[in-house]
């Protein structure tokens, strides 16, 4: 696993991949805007460039950037849709512009139109995208916590969403949110538990789909649709959770990105060490297993 976190752009955009050597990361997350506004400047050449330089040095294999949380494309209101639209378009083009592999974005709620209209505005902006701009980053599907009318709080609505996308498996995967997934309702704390999801997935989507993880323990009980996250075994998932998770091996290749608080109880860098100790004791009881 390439384990990785959501780093800080402040000072410019290459400070990202500063954080993430400095973190030991191997994978990051940033937003490429400011995440809680409409209006952003145009990327300067000189940036993207610097970022690009700075990367090749660093030995960071995956770059993803965050969409706004604004965006929400599944609204019935057409002027805030149209406002997503942009700035949808506008993320996932300058995740191209750097060189990120992946956009990650949440669909959004329906606002009482339903489930279904909702998945038919968030498709129709995927594909006006595909139609306007040219795609050089994968966008990934966030599964949601579920709350209220959010669209994207079950993997089978995720893959309704995907299903009417042009052409989806060429650029649209999925992300899971280990917390986000627990609030949701799959009880990801037991092995058990994680194989019945990566089944979900195979048998909707493919797990071809599955590109990334959000590693993020929950405060919430399992199924209460909130999105509260916490330290890596501080929360209802535990560490054993994140153990399970490690011994699935169809996950054993992708990037791995800590969303967790900062606070008394712990940071980054505490974080990013309990999910590599847990990741070398997995590595020795399978090293373990081969040479009987």
């Amino acid at each position: 696993m390439r384990f990785g976190c959501h780093v800080s752009i402040a000072g410019g955009l290459y400070k990202a991949i500063e954080r993430g050597v400095e973190l030991g990361c191997e994978a990051i997350q940033i937003f490429a805007s400011n995440p809680r506004g409409w209006r952003v400047s145009p990327l300067r050449a000189e940036d993207v460039a610097r970022f690009k330089e700075a990367r090749a040095d660093s030995g960071i294999s995956v770059v993803a950037v965050h969409s706004t949380y604004l965006v929400n494309l599944a609204s019935p209101n057409p002027e805030i849709r149209e406002k997503s639209y942009s700035r949808f378009r506008e993320d996932l083009e300058r995740a191209g512009q750097i060189g990120a592999e992946y956009m990650i974005i949440h669909p959004g709620s329906h606002g009482g139109a339903g489930l279904e209209t909702g998945f038919d505005y968030v498709a129709e902006a995927f594909n006006r995208f595909r139609q306007e701009s040219e795609v050089k980053s994968m966008a990934l599907l966030e599964i949601e916590a579920g709350g209220g009318t959010e669209i994207g709080g079950s993997w089978d609505n995720l893959c309704r969403i995907r299903d009417r996308i042009e052409a989806a498996e060429e650029w649209v995967g999925l992300c899971l949110d280990t917390c986000h997934s627990f609030a949701a309702g799959y009880d990801l704390r037991t092995p058990e538990g994680w194989r019945a999801v990566l089944d979900t997935i195979k048998e909707r989507c493919g797990l071809a789909a599955l590109k990334l993880i959000h590693a993020n323990d929950a405060t919430g009980e399992l199924g209460d649709r909130l999105d509260r996250h916490s330290h890596i075994g501080h929360g209802r998932l535990g560490l054993a959770g994140f153990a399970a998770m490690m011994e699935q091996p169809e996950l054993h290749g992708l990037p791995v990105i800590l969303e967790t608080p900062e606070d008394e109880l712990g940071n980054f860098a505490t974080n990013l060490e309990t999910l590599r100790q847990l990741w070398r004791t997995r590595q020795k009881q399978g090293n373990t297993v081969n040479s009987r």
